[in-house]
């Protein structure tokens, strides 16, 4: 009789906790369905230009080595360019993955240093 009660003791114990973790598994999916519904919405609200970043992706990675090399300021050592072309390598350093201000920084170093 004891050994009876000690059995069905342990199997209401292990029925709670099996109900507990469907419970908590259930309350876990659910916190995590509105999350991501909430993340795409956000995204779909940027709608990011995809032919814009991957042109800026590809195409600025060849025109910042070109530039970089072209304007870099050890060509410029000892002549009066020097300061601009620290300056100038700077602004190239800090648009390194933007395509469209490549191209301007490349339009206005033909300009100031015309090589």
């Amino acid at each position: 009789m004891k050994t009876i009660l000690i059995t069905y003791a342990w199997q209401g114990l292990a029925l709670f906790e099996f109900l507990l973790i469907v419970f908590l598994l259930l309350k876990l999916r659910k916190k995590t369905k509105n999350t991501l519904k909430s993340n795409f919405k956000k995204f779909k609200k940027n709608e990011v230009n995809m032919d814009a970043l991957m042109k800026d992706m590809h195409h600025s990675k060849d025109l910042y080595k070109e530039l970089s090399r072209k304007y870099h300021p050890d060509r410029f050592i000892g002549s009066t360019l020097e300061s601009r072309a620290e300056e100038f390598f700077k602004s190239i350093q800090e648009n390194k993955t933007n395509f469209n201000k490549l191209n301007e920084l490349k339009l206005q170093a033909e300009i100031i240093f015309k090589i």
